[in-house]
């Protein structure tokens, strides 16, 4: 081979370090940040070893860079849906507990009631009003108000909290209405009870029972 044959092929190869035209021609001058997702995945698969013009395999560090980008992304996201379940079954775990809890509550006043025929054979004295008790009799009845009275405090509590769900308080409130419907002559003894514990009067629940005593009282 000649000398300027020899010449002649050198001239044509590419300069060491740079890209040859037909790479620079598809990239387009553009970076790997510049790339919608499908080109980003092209140009990692077609850039992560980059040929050099004596067939010498390079790192290329921009691209190595977008997996970089891309795997950190999908990590956020994972995350980011893993809280989130997390979230929603504490959530859920919390009101099925609250719910749960009442109702233990509701089972402990039957359980006072059926364990104890003096306080069932006071109840069925107070299905009417003007009933005399006596005065064992009364502190009897009073603690058993306070103890309904924590069960709907307690269930207030978890509803202002979000951890009941609005049909389990509701039915906390149905429960007010038909202890009073069932009971009249508890309204007495739990408007006595309550009147020690004022920090109590804002609740709803406890609303409830105060405005049904003041509708015992003034009726005639």
């Amino acid at each position: 081979m000649s000398p300027l044959a020899s010449i002649g092929d050198n001239s044509r190869r590419p300069r060491k370090g740079r890209l040859c035209p037909r790479r620079r021609r598809w990239q387009g001058e553009r970076s790997a940040s510049d790339l919608c997702p499908e080109e980003t995945f092209r140009f990692i698969a077609n850039n992560l070893t980059a040929e050099s013009a004596f067939g010498e395999q390079g790192m290329n560090w921009e691209a190595i860079g977008a997996v970089g980008e891309v795997l950190g992304g999908l990590a956020v996201f994972v995350t980011l849906i893993y809280l989130a379940r997390q979230i929603s079954e504490s959530n859920k775990l919390a009101r099925s507990s609250s719910a749960h809890d009442a109702m233990s509550g509701f089972g402990k006043v039957n359980e006072m009631i059926v364990a104890n025929p003096t306080l069932a054979e006071l109840l069925a004295q107070l299905k009417s009003q003007g009933v005399e008790c006596t005065p064992a009799e009364s502190v009897q009845l009073e603690h058993f108000c306070l103890r309904l009275i924590n069960v709907y405090i307690e269930a207030q509590s978890a509803y202002d909290n979000g951890h009941m769900e609005d049909t389990t308080y509701r039915l906390m409130l149905n429960d007010v209405d038909a202890a009073l419907d069932t009971y009249p002559g508890l309204l007495d003894y739990f408007e006595t009870t309550l009147q020690r514990y004022p920090s109590m009067w804002d609740h709803e629940i406890i609303r409830k029972i105060r405005d049904a005593a003041s509708r015992g009282e003034d009726s005639p």
